[in-house]
């Protein structure tokens, strides 16, 4: 049995797409280190340093409100 192959055009958007997530990184913590390091201490103490537990149940929430509501 072959090998799982992903075709070469797939794979180089699929790597397009990394690069530019990357990218996008790179100039979000840029902006955050040179703008206001007052964000930066904000954003890690609520959110890097955070307990995952929280927020699985904040999306939990959030999900039976918008399935409670039916949307349409």
């Amino acid at each position: 049995m072959e090998p799982f192959k992903i075709p070469r055009e797939i794979l180089q958007e699929w790597k397009k797409i990394g690069n530019k997530g990357v990218l996008l990184e790179k100039k979000w913590i840029e902006s955050i280190n040179k703008k206001n390091p007052k964000i930066k201490s904000e954003l890690e103490k609520n959110y890097i340093n955070s307990d995952s537990s929280v927020l699985e149940k904040l999306i939990e929430k959030e999900k039976e409100k918008y399935f409670n509501s039916k949307p349409s």
